[in-house]
């Protein structure tokens, strides 16, 4: 049992440390809190490194809860929160949808099955809506302002007239 400080030139082992709730470990000159720090209580954790926070391992790096958030400063409402802009440098893969209120760019677009677009929504070249659908007179719109080129090696067909290519 010791009371006030304790002081080590040397290396402290020990099998268990425990800290009251609120206590600090500290890596700096002073218990403030004023640089990086790790700081416990009942419910929570938090790591503080100052400018950063290196995290290490051989193989994996485990986070298990219900719900993260990255950059956010509220409770997320869902599995994984991100306030801010997502980058990957390789590929961005998903079992299930990805949903955007905002544009999605891309250099290539590859689609595995079929586009499927809502109601009145349309395939755009630049501002000009080329191709338009509404569903709900059957009506498919392709507007190429002054001329609209189909090309086909054999034949064009649509429900009324038939043209061959005669080559």
């Amino acid at each position: 049992t010791a009371s006030g400080g304790i002081s080590s030139s040397g290396n402290l082992t020990a099998e268990n440390v425990r800290l009251p709730g609120g206590g600090i470990i500290s890596f700096d000159n002073s218990l403030d809190g004023s640089d990086q720090f790790i700081l416990g209580t009942d419910s929570y954790i938090t790591i503080d490194g100052d400018d950063f926070i290196n995290l290490n391992a051989d193989t994996n790096i485990k986070v298990n809860s219900p719900k993260i958030m990255v950059g956010a400063s509220t409770t997320p409402t869902n599995t994984l929160e991100v306030a801010g802009n997502i980058s990957s440098s390789g590929d961005i893969r998903t079992l299930g949808g990805i949903t955007a209120s905002g544009d999605i760019s891309a250099s290539t677009l590859r689609l595995g099955e079929a586009v499927i677009l809502g109601d009145n929504k349309a395939i755009k070249w630049g501002a000009q809506p080329l191709i338009f659908g509404d569903t709900a007179n059957n009506i498919l719109t392709i507007d190429g302002d002054d001329t609209v080129w189909v090309k086909a090696d054999n034949v064009i067909s649509t429900y009324r007239y038939t043209w061959y290519n005669e080559n």
